[in-house]
């Protein structure tokens, strides 16, 4: 593929809770000049992970009950009160958003 000289953005969405990449490669002609500048180029990649997702909430048994949109830097309390604007009862759930798993408790 052949790009224009610009600035350009690559963009990939994980779906799942987890994602494995090793490498992203660029490559142009062999060109001394090429090199150089996919070089300076690569020295500007900058990665914007997104925090928010849906967090799915579990009973302690390990029932899932529902989801929730939040964000991974939640507190334990934000997350409990999120958990009681979605109507989630008095009790104690296991929430995990982004592959990590918290227990959390929803006062009355």
């Amino acid at each position: 593929m052949s790009l224009t000289e610009s600035e350009h953005i690559l963009r990939f969405t994980v779906t799942g809770d987890w994602m494995d990449i090793d490498y992203i490669e660029f490559r142009g002609t062999e060109t001394h000049e090429d090199l150089a500048s996919i070089h300076n180029m690569a020295k500007k990649v900058r990665f914007a992970i997104s925090t928010a997702g849906s967090g799915k909430v579990f009973s302690l048994t390990g029932k899932f009950l529902g989801n929730i949109d939040i964000d991974a830097s939640a507190t334990a309390r934000e997350i409990s009160e999120l958990l009681k604007q979605a109507g989630f009862a008095h009790g104690v759930y296991m929430v995990r958003v982004l592959g990590k798993t918290i227990r959390v408790g929803v006062k009355k």
